[in-house]
């Protein structure tokens, strides 16, 4: 069964270990290859010894990994040792597999069932350690052209590494030609891989080796670089960096083992497009702790130079050893070798570390689900259990490749770990993104969405204010602000488009036919918040990012129909990775919402009330709602605790006004059954409870599983404030008692009370400071509006200043009269960014960011 596995670079599954071709015979030293421009391809090949055949088997998908088939043989006859490539989209030969074994190789047009085109390498002698490679970077004038390079222990170029290569689709091979340069004494090149940059730039790495039979060191890091398709060597040297491999005729159990690198490169074309990345085993060299870690060389300049960086992050003190290296498709850089860390000193497990800073941070991951022994194959060469593994990627997924006895005898396992990107939002705080939400409860009540009635919600993350009816028309530069807090759990980076409806309260919410342009009569009654919505780019794995929506809720008094419902309403957030349907959904959306946000956890649902009830002093000031609900499985008990924060109490509102919470009939009696438990509370006319100190609480009310109840408080001004003093903050929050005397918060509500005269209809009241101000839209691109309010005649100045402090505009430099001005900024003429406008009226300033987005 698959596992999850959520790290510090996201969120990863891990599919079950399986044998893509179980067979009798022994199945070791498996490569693995992907097409590229069709991701569902994907062909792997080994060494199989039958005993009464020897030769290379393999398997192949062209599903993406659902199905798989193969044969214990590809070509007879042939002597092992495969490396394989399949010639990419867009190539004369596009789909081709090719195929590299001792001496020669062969090509496929059926998927592997059948072989043809078989050649000798000509100039091959004693051939050994072949690995090969393909052109399939768009634009090369070398695309399509297929490389093989090895080790001739005789002939021409003795101890050396040697090339051939293909123009015809494996047709026909050029002579081999020398790579490495002539050896050093008592050295050998062994251990070579091959790899296509961009441009069509060819790479080769090896090992130069102290020669000493199978316990020949790695001693340094060989590497080539050509620019006209392999024909000449613009550099290669046989120390462009140290090291100390791990290779050894007996690493554990008589096994025979390499430190021979393996290389990748980035051809993503993002940041690190063009970096090179090789592992090898090493032993008690730094950055090896022991007798054997997995080392990363990276170079980032074409092989210039190189930064050694330690792979595994275990503890010293248990062997890891013969990896394999695969840039994916989202830049990660994923590494696959054997390793001991949870298991005894004669067994050992596969693991794969990827990461995604270019390597120098990783995260390790256990991708088989099983552990072996491991130990030599009965009939081949002495300690042998096969010198590669392999490791490849398609799309969102990782395939790391290996062999092990598990199963008795030596076979090719594989597992799909699926890296992809996924962009989500909680819908409770519990929420851990799984699909299908494991939760039976609400799912109308999420935290990633939020109101709030100024520009303040990145200051105030999660904290919901009921939003409040402003005319539109009458002030456009004075909207409320949806914020929504967009994560990605997955291990690549994300993109997508974010889209916010709103939709009037009713049971039976139907999508999309209540959220979308929904009439009843000539009413609206639900629809997107914005035609231009915002979009999500390159969110890095396990990162999360808050966006920030105006808007001019309904007015509730349009919806009079629904009676003491008519200020009730919705708000749904949708995460779409796709144009068409299902817009990136795990599960296609139904007409249900509620069950659209259960399965999928890129779509959220929040209930929320809209105010327009504001008359001034001396008379009911502002009253709001709070949703009380048992989240638990079983009756619980319920406590609500009304408090002004610490900042707040030397200037608490019960100085100038009265605090009542109105429980409504059915939670008062909750309350009543309950004892009437309370602090800091004074009973008052029906169903009403008074608050009379800054941090009191009612409780003790017993609540059945997910009843809910709405309670209202109500703000009762009976003096005005002095200026400067008007604005109070008061916090609700709600315990649930779990079990005996423990009570555990799960949620709450905070107001903002600007005790500031103020008008029906969202009309602009008089300053909260000396001025106030918004701006509108931010970001914008590339003019914005600024609004600001004075209470008297002054002088004002608006200045705009960059990053750096520098001024880059001044908008406004004169007297201004009481009232509300607007001014426009064009910012036309500068680059996108983050800028700051400072507005300055009298004694008094305000700072506020800008941002900028082209």
């Amino acid at each position: 069964r698959s596992s999850d596995l959520t790290t510090t670079q996201g969120s990863y599954v891990i599919g079950p270990s399986f044998r893509p071709f179980p067979h009798s015979a022994t199945q070791s030293e498996v490569d693995v290859t992907t097409q590229k421009g069709n991701p569902n391809v994907i062909f792997a090949a080994w060494n199989s010894f039958g005993p009464s055949f020897f030769g290379t088997g393999y398997t192949a998908s062209i599903d993406g990994g659902v199905t798989w088939a193969g044969s214990h043989q590809t070509f007879n006859p042939n002597s092992g040792d495969p490396a394989n490539w399949i010639w990419p989209v867009g190539s004369t030969w596009a789909g081709r597999f090719g195929h590299s074994v001792i001496q020669g190789a062969a090509f496929s047009n059926t998927n592997g069932a059948s072989w043809t085109g078989q050649v000798n390498f000509p100039g091959a002698s004693s051939f050994d350690k072949n690995l090969s490679a393909v052109d399939d970077v768009t634009g090369s004038p070398f695309f399509g052209r297929a490389y093989t390079v090895w080790t001739n222990f005789g002939g021409t170029f003795f101890n050396r590494i040697v090339i051939s290569f293909t123009t015809d689709g494996g047709v026909t091979w050029s002579t081999a030609a020398p790579v490495s340069p002539p050896q050093s004494t008592g050295h050998h090149h062994q251990g070579c891989d091959i790899r296509v940059g961009p441009g069509g730039v060819v790479h080769v790495v090896w090992a130069n080796c102290t020669t000493n039979g199978q316990n020949s060191t790695e001693d340094s890091l060989g590497y080539a670089r050509s620019t006209d398709g392999g024909v000449t060597w613009a550099f290669a040297s046989n120390s462009v960096a140290d090291m100390n491999g791990i290779r050894t005729i007996n690493l554990v159990n008589g096994i025979r083992c390499n430190g021979f690198p393996r290389l990748d490169i980035d051809k993503t074309g993002g940041p690190r497009n063009g970096w090179l990345y090789v592992v090898a085993g090493e032993k008690n060299f730094a950055p090896a702790l022991d007798n054997s870690d997995v080392v990363l060389m990276r170079s980032s300049n074409n092989g210039a130079s190189w930064t050694r960086i330690r792979v595994n992050q275990d503890p010293a003190g248990k062997l890891n050893y013969m990896p394999a290296v695969r840039v994916d498709d989202c830049g990660g850089v994923n590494v696959v070798y054997y390793d001991q860390r949870n298991v005894s000193a004669t067994q050992a497990e596969v693991y794969l570390s990827r990461s995604m800073d270019g390597g120098n941070t990783w995260i390790d991951i256990k991708a088989s689900d099983h552990s072996f022994t491991p130990g030599p194959i009965p009939g081949l060469a002495g300690g042998y259990q096969g010198d590669y593994i392999g490791v490849t990627s398609t799309g969102n997924s990782v395939w790391p490749f290996w062999a092990d006895n598990f199963s008795g005898i030596y076979q090719v396992w594989t597992a799909k770990i699926n890296i992809g990107p996924d962009l989500w939002s909680k819908d409770t705080w519990v929420d851990d993104g799984t699909e299908i939400n494991p939760d039976n409860g609400a799912m109308w009540v999420s935290q990633d969405i939020w109101v709030r009635t100024q520009q303040d919600g990145f200051a105030n993350p999660h904290q919901h204010q009921n939003p409040e009816y402003r005319d539109s028309i009458l002030y456009p530069y004075n909207p409320n602000y949806i914020y929504v807090k967009v994560r990605n759990r997955g291990g690549c980076y994300a993109s997508g488009q974010l889209k916010v409806y709103w939709a009037k309260a009713s049971t039976g919410l139907s999508w999309p036919t209540q959220w979308i342009n929904y009439f009843i009569g000539p009413t609206l009654h639900g629809n997107i918040i914005h035609t231009s919505m915002p979009i999500i780019s390159n969110l890095a794995p396990g990162d999360s990012i808050i966006y920030e929506i105006p808007w001019f809720p309904p007015n509730p008094s349009d919806f009079s129909g629904f009676g003491s419902d008519s200020s009730h309403f919705c708000l749904l957030a949708r995460i779409e990775t796709s144009p068409v349907a299902p817009y990136g959904m795990t599960y296609p959306e139904g007409a249900g919402v509620y069950t659209n946000v259960k399965n999928n956890n890129n779509i959220v649902w929040k209930n929320i009330t809209v105010v327009d009830d504001f008359t001034g002093p001396n008379g009911p000031m502002a009253a709001g709602w709070v949703t009380v609900r048992n989240v638990e499985r079983e009756t619980a008990n319920i406590r609500l605790n009304f408090f002004t924060p610490k900042k707040d109490r030397d200037n608490p509102f019960l100085k100038y006004g009265r605090i009542y919470v109105d429980l409504g009939e059915k939670l008062y009696e909750h309350w009543r059954d309950g004892g009437m438990q309370g602090d800091g509370i004074e009973l008052a006319e029906g169903t009403k409870i008074e608050v009379v100190k800054y941090d009191a609480s009612i409780g003790n009310m017993k609540l059945r599983p997910e009843e809910m109840a709405t309670i209202k408080l109500e703000f009762d001004l009976f003096e005005q404030p002095p200026r400067g003093r008007d604005r109070f903050t008061m916090q609700v929050e709600q315990y649930t008692q779990l079990g005996g005397d423990r009570d555990v918060i799960t949620g709450g509500e905070n107001f903002e009370l600007n005790t500031a005269p103020r008008r029906k209809g969202g009309e602009v009241q008089n300053a909260v400071k000396e001025f106030s101000t918004n701006v509108f839209p931010n970001p914008f691109n590339p003019v914005t509006n600024i609004s600001f309010a004075l209470p008297v005649g002054s002088n004002v100045e608006i200045k705009v200043y960059d990053l750096l402090g520098r001024e880059v505009a001044i908008l406004v430099n004169e007297f201004k009269t009481k009232g509300i001005h607007n001014v426009k900024f064009d910012a036309g003429n500068l680059a996108s960014g983050i800028y700051f406008y400072t507005i300055r009226a009298g004694e008094f300033s305000e700072t506020k960011k800008l941002l900028l987005v082209r």
